[in-house]
């Protein structure tokens, strides 16, 4: 794998998590550490892919509750 290959897998999965977890802060900041030095990047929020029509949407808790549902998120 390239370093850039790397980097690309990386990005993908960081913005994955970012996309289900919305305290991450919403941006993806790597470092590479070789023999020739550090390079640091920064990946803003607008730069990163969306997952939002990709990851699977649930009712959430308060929808469940309201509809009196005695088993919340039970598939």
């Amino acid at each position: 794998m390239t370093k850039e290959e790397a980097e690309k897998l990386v990005v993908k999965a960081v913005s994955l998590a970012i996309a289900r977890d919305g305290a991450s802060g919403g941006v993806v900041r790597t470092v590479t550490i070789n023999s020739e030095g550090v390079e640091r990047k920064f990946f803003p929020g607008d730069t990163l892919p969306l997952w939002h029509e990709e990851i699977e949407a649930h009712e959430s808790l308060l929808d469940i509750l309201a509809a009196g549902n005695p088993e919340p998120m039970v598939g």
